[in-house]
């Protein structure tokens, strides 16, 4: 034990960090909270995305669109990989996953088209192309899909992987 205090616990925490990691990929895929199935996709997202991917009724599902999301946990390349003979980090630099963990509010400003184009497009509800000189400033509700907690079952995961690591320095 007193070696293992002086050289850290880094295969511990390495252990650890994938242990959580495959509990958020758990997360995603689940599309659920801890207590709850996240809430779906609003109508006009997913008419939004459909036009946008040109593939009708293409759903990659909530929160995966593009998987940046998912894919930007540290940890889960080599070259992000946040351990140490100290700690194990594990989180994600993506500036709009505290919105979507949590839910909130958020204040987009008013839209006008970009240098050289005549209009902004979007899309009604009935998938139809709407074309606009300019959207005013307006507020839109992003509802909570919680993806960042970690589950009992990674609890007692982790837990098995410090007292596994725990019973081999005792027995040395």
């Amino acid at each position: 034990l007193e070696s293992r205090l002086k050289t850290g616990m880094k295969p511990v925490y390495q252990a650890i960090q994938a242990e959580i990691i495959r509990d958020v990929d758990d997360h995603f895929r689940d599309e659920k909270s801890e207590n709850a199935h996240w809430a779906p996709l609003a109508s006009q997202t997913i008419i939004n995305r459909e036009k946008r991917l040109k593939s009708p009724k293409t759903s990659r599902g909530i929160l995966k669109d593009r998987g940046l999301l998912r894919g930007s946990f540290l940890g889960r390349t080599k070259t992000n990989n946040q351990v140490t003979a100290l700690q194990a980090r594990v989180g994600t630099a993506v500036e709009y996953a505290g919105i979507h963990n949590f839910g909130g509010i958020i204040h987009v400003g008013e839209q006008r088209p970009k240098p050289g184009k005549k209009a902004l497009r979007f899309y009604d509800g009935g998938g139809n192309p709407v074309f606009a000189k300019k959207i005013k400033a307006h507020s839109v509700r992003i509802p909570k899909r919680e993806f960042a907690w970690i589950s009992k079952k990674s609890k007692d995961a982790m837990t098995k992987i410090v007292a596994s690591q725990l019973q081999k320095d005792w027995d040395k």
